[in-house]
């Protein structure tokens, strides 16, 4: 069971990309800021630049199943938006994953 909640709307981005710090590895980039709740929520986003709409939804679904894998570890309160980037693509799961992991863990999201 997923101990996130999920970014939707596009002012919580446009908030993310204005004021949110940003963190980069080969893979993806984590933009991170703390909001007021108890609760971590996530957000995706791919650009058309990766590919057609059958490509970013791969994209996101590799994503969203690598953040999972951190699902447990992740503190509360914050909001946390993955942007792709196009060597997703062609990089290995286990690549992305150890991406995503240590962008979490630069951006200190994760319990020790």
């Amino acid at each position: 069971m997923r101990t996130y909640g999920r970014l939707k709307r596009i002012n919580d981005f446009n908030r993310l990309y204005r004021s949110g710090r940003s963190f980069k590895a080969r893979g993806a980039v984590l933009l991170v800021k703390g909001n007021r709740s108890s609760r971590t929520r996530v957000g995706f986003s791919v650009s058309k630049k990766i590919g057609n709409a059958v490509k970013r939804n791969r994209c996101k679904r590799r994503l969203r199943e690598a953040v999972y894998k951190y699902n447990d570890r992740l503190l509360a309160g914050f909001d946390l938006v993955f942007v792709a980037r196009s060597y997703d693509r062609e990089e290995p799961f286990d690549e992305l994953c150890r991406d995503v992991g240590m962008l979490l863990n630069k951006a200190n999201v994760l319990k020790k």
